[in-house]
């Protein structure tokens, strides 16, 4: 069964981005960033520039814009994300396709992830009880555990006229493409719009992995 997407300008829309201790005016500020990074790129650019611009603002608008509120940055390995002051959950920016902020259909990331994204997948899959996030409803708040709490993704897709984002708690990757296919809980945040075209019709922008690479070491036989 296809899984609701929570909408904004609803209550429970409000009353779950305060159960982040977040407000939609936040996600605006983020994404107008990630947006303006996608922008500055010319057709002289690499043809992956602009997505890899827009990951790279995405992480670092995440850590500025939250920062104010005792957010912190935290690495796993490779991945790039944030923690609240409760330390209850992690945000991880990526790029989604083109259903992401739609109604009716599930949207995928954009790229493949690797093993680290599949294990903290599983990690979301494997703990069903996420623990709730209305913190005044539970009388202890839990200690900091990478391995147990959620993470959610911010997901962004940006197209010729606006940049639509949602959180996302993932918990499937296809096996086929390895990309994150389906998610407990979606939240819809407000779209940005453009009246322009941020590449001449002659630049298409190609996006790349959102860094997420495992290195293997070689063993000899």
């Amino acid at each position: 069964m296809l899984l609701p997407i929570i909408q904004p300008n609803s209550e429970e829309h409000t009353q779950k981005l305060h159960s982040f201790g977040l407000s939609a005016n936040i996600f605006v500020e983020v994404g107008t960033r990630i947006l303006a990074a996608y922008n500055q790129t010319t057709p002289n650019d690499a043809a992956n520039a602009a997505g890899t611009y827009a990951y790279l603002a995405a992480v670092r608008a995440l850590r500025d814009v939250l920062s104010a509120h005792g957010w912190q940055p935290h690495k796993k390995l490779n991945l790039e994300m944030v923690k609240p002051p409760s330390a209850r959950f992690f945000i991880i920016p990526s790029s989604g396709d083109k259903y992401t902020g739609f109604d009716g259909i599930e949207p995928k990331t954009r790229n493949p992830k690797g093993n680290q994204t599949i294990d903290l997948v599983a990690r979301n899959r494997r703990n069903r009880n996420q623990g709730s996030l209305f913190p005044d409803m539970e009388p202890v708040i839990p200690a900091f555990d990478p391995e147990t709490i959620p993470t959610w993704f911010l997901l962004y897709h940006i197209d010729k006229k606006e940049m639509r984002m949602e959180l996302a708690l993932p918990v499937n990757i296809d096996i086929a493409d390895l990309r994150v296919d389906q998610w407990r809980e979606r939240i819809k945040l407000e779209s940005i719009k453009f009246d322009h075209t941020p590449f001449p019709p002659t630049f298409t922008p190609e996006f790349t992995p959102d860094f997420d690479i495992e290195i293997r070491r070689k063993i000899n036989e």
